[in-house]
C-alpha cells in the first residue's frame, strides 16, 4: 500500500490510485478505483469508481456509484450505495440508501428511514428514528 495521503480542504478531485489515508472536508469526488487504509468524509463527496478501505468514516453526504468495501464502516449523515457493499462491520446513524447487495457481518443501523436492497450477515439490528 501506498504512503501517499490525500487531503482535501474545500473543494478537490481524487484520482484512481492506492493511498494511505484520504481525508475529504468540504466537497471531493473520486474519478476512478480508490484504495486505502482510511477513508474519512466531513461535508460531501462523490465517488464514481469502486473504494476499498479498511476504515470508512462518513460525517455529511456521500455517493459511491461502483462498489463500497471496508472492514469497518461508519456513517453519520447520508450515503447513496448505488453498488455493492460489504464489510465487518457497518454501523449507521443516518440515512442510508443501498441498490445492490449489503453483505456485512454486523450491522447496526439506528437512523432516519432508510432502504436496503438485501441484506447478508451474521448480526442484523434495524432501528429507525422518525
Amino acid at each position: 500500500m501506498s504512503t501517499n495521503d490525500i487531503k482535501i480542504a474545500g473543494s478537490g478531485t481524487i484520482t484512481c490510485g492506492e493511498y494511505s489515508k484520504v481525508s475529504i472536508a468540504g466537497a471531493g469526488t473520486g474519478t476512478g478505483d480508490i484504495t486505502c487504509e482510511l477513508l474519512k468524509v466531513a461535508g460531501s463527496a462523490k465517488f464514481e469508481g469502486n473504494v476499498v478501505s479498511k476504515e470508512v468514516s462518513v460525517a455529511g453526504s456521500c455517493k459511491f456509484v461502483r462498489d463500497l468495501k471496508g472492514n469497518i464502516i461508519k456513517i453519520a449523515g447520508s450515503v447513496k450505495v448505488e453498488g455493492n457493499i460489504s464489510c465487518e462491520e457497518l454501523r449507521s446513524e443516518g440515512s442510508m440508501l443501498v441498490l445492490g447487495e449489503c453483505n456485512v457481518g454486523s450491522l447496526e443501523h439506528n437512523g432516519e428511514d432508510s432502504t436496503f436492497n438485501n441484506i447478508y450477515g451474521d448480526r442484523i439490528v434495524l432501528k429507525t428514528n422518525h
